[in-house]
């Protein structure tokens, strides 16, 4: 027995739109949850950070990149930490062990020392700009998808198969 056009409609909007808005919202918030946990200690030592200078120690080098690790001390001596990863991303990296850079900064509890004019974090705007287009355009492709079925669905059923209609046909002549 088929179904009518308003269950099919009602089982597609609850098979296909719904998990495809939770998906895209749970998309559009992790992509927006990055940029956030990417940049928060960066915006952090950039403009409330302790300023000094960072002294590489080790460089720890893994398949795709290098860091080096070293200490920080600041610039009045009150705060000194101990193996700190310098991070800054396209900013030169030390050269060798010993060699202070400066000026560098680091977020008050932090473990990682940024360039004191690094910016990357201003990344993190361009995906708080871009989440929401992110989850209205994966909603958009779910609706398209879903009409494009329902019209796929409505004109499979206005016009069978063309053996099966030759078929009906035939039983139709011979009974």
């Amino acid at each position: 027995m088929p179904s009518s056009p308003r269950r099919r409609r009602l089982v597609s909007f609850l098979l296909i739109i719904v998990p495809a808005w939770i998906a895209s919202i749970a998309v559009g918030g992790l992509w927006l949850a990055v940029g956030v946990f990417w940049s928060v200690d960066k915006w952090q030592a950039t403009h409330d950070g302790i300023q000094g200078r960072f002294i590489p120690q080790v460089e720890d080098c893994g398949p795709k990149e290098c860091h080096w690790r070293g200490d920080f001390v600041s610039d009045d001596g009150t705060d000194d930490v101990e193996d700190v990863q310098f991070s800054s991303a396209g900013e030169p990296q030390p050269q060798e062990t010993g060699a202070a850079i400066e000026p560098v900064v680091i977020a008050p509890g932090g473990s990682d020392v940024y360039n004191a004019h690094d910016r990357s974090w201003g990344l993190t705007w361009v995906m708080v700009a871009t989440a929401p287009l992110l989850t209205a355009g994966l909603i958009a492709g779910a609706h398209q998808t879903r009409a494009d079925w329902l019209r796929k669905k409505q004109a499979s059923e206005a016009h069978p198969e063309p053996v099966a209609a030759l078929t009906a046909s035939w039983n139709k002549s011979e009974g």
